[in-house]
Formats: structure tokens, C-alpha cells, sequence
């Protein structure tokens, strides 16, 4: 959004080279759609302490390099209130996306990783390298509409694209500050 909206307005098309391999987002006016990697979880049996840390019942489980955890419905999402310092002693969830069927979107998500010192992401595009192949599975649809349900939230529009290995997901980026930071610098 940055490079777009301040460093280079009139580009199109930008490439990251990420962790997990790379990015390419495509500015469309205010859209932005960020195609990545596809990344299908393995169901596991929940973690140790996972559905006390969380404080709900778990009715899936599955591993990426994050791990999937479905709930019952959206409202059991939107409500969790997880215990943050318990999730972040599981050594085995560095990551966790909670979510469940959506009620005007296809899923609603949530993603909390104090692993990384995040207790809660707003939007999150790696969580949906996970979550689309499976509702795209489980729906038995290509294209589907995402509802993050943080307290700040996000819609994205997104797609699944197996024979590629990829997946991609669209949304709106709004600029929320603009500021200037200054760092004097001591010479010894």
C-alpha cells in the first residue's frame, strides 16, 4: 500500500520475496490482490492445553506451518476470548487461525500469534494461504469471501488455484497515519 499510495503511483504490479516464497500484489484503484503460496493442513489431534488456552470446543484441527482450528459458528468466534500468555506456552502453535462458517461471507477467521509477539493480527494474508484451500474443500468452491473478525476487521475476496498452488486474496488498504520520525543519532 505504502510503495503505491506515497513511493510509486503509477506501478501495478509489485514482487516480495518472502519466507515462504513469493508474493505478487496487483494494484487495481483502491483493491489490492496479493497472489501466494497454497498451503493445505494435515488434520492433527489438538495440541496439549490448546482448547484450555482458547476456552472452546475445538471440532478440527489441522497443521501447516500454522495451525487451523475450526469452532462451531462465527459467534463463537467473534467472542473468543482466548488466554494470550497460555497460548503463547504452546510450544507446538506458533501460530493459531480460529474460524468457522461465515454468516454473510463464506468463513470468518480470527489469528492470534504471541509466539511472534502478535496477540491478535487485524488482517492476515498468510493465515489465508491456510484458510482457503480448506473452505474451498469444504464448500466445494473456488472463490469465497473472507470475514476477519478482529476488532479492527477486513473482507477479502479470494480465490483458490490448486493446479497453480497458489491462492490469492483481494482487499481495501487504508492509510491510518502519516507522520514524520526523526532519530538523532550520537556520535562517540
Amino acid at each position: 500500500y505504502v510503495i503505491k499510495k506515497f513511493l510509486e503511483p503509477e506501478i501495478r504490479e509489485i514482487h516480495f520475496r518472502a519466507l515462504c516464497g513469493e508474493l505478487t500484489v496487483v494494484c487495481e484503484n483502491d483493491l489490492l490482490n496479493m497472489n501466494a503460496p497454497r498451503w493445505v493442513p494435515e488434520e492433527i489431534s489438538a495440541p496439549e492445553g490448546l482448547r484450555e488456552a482458547l476456552g472452546a470446543d475445538i471440532l478440527y484441527c489441522g497443521k501447516t506451518r500454522d495451525t487451523l482450528i475450526l469452532l462451531d459458528s462465527a459467534k463463537a468466534v467473534r467472542e473468543l476470548q482466548p488466554d494470550i500468555p497460555a497460548l503463547a506456552r504452546l510450544t507446538e502453535v506458533k501460530c493459531a487461525i480460529v474460524t468457522a462458517p461465515g454468516e454473510n461471507s463464506d468463513f470468518v477467521c480470527r489469528v492470534f500469534a504471541p509466539a511472534f509477539g502478535v496477540d491478535e493480527d487485524p488482517v492476515t494474508g498468510s493465515a489465508h494461504s491456510t484458510l482457503i484451500p480448506y473452505w474451498a474443500e469444504k464448500l466445494g468452491k473456488a472463490e469465497l469471501i473472507s470475514h476477519q473478525v478482529s476488532s479492527r476487521g477486513g473482507v477479502l475476496a479470494c480465490r483458490d488455484l490448486p493446479a497453480d498452488g497458489r491462492v490469492e486474496m483481494a482487499g481495501k488498504a487504508v492509510c491510518y497515519l502519516v507522520g514524520e520520525l526523526q532519530i538523532d543519532v550520537k556520535e562517540e
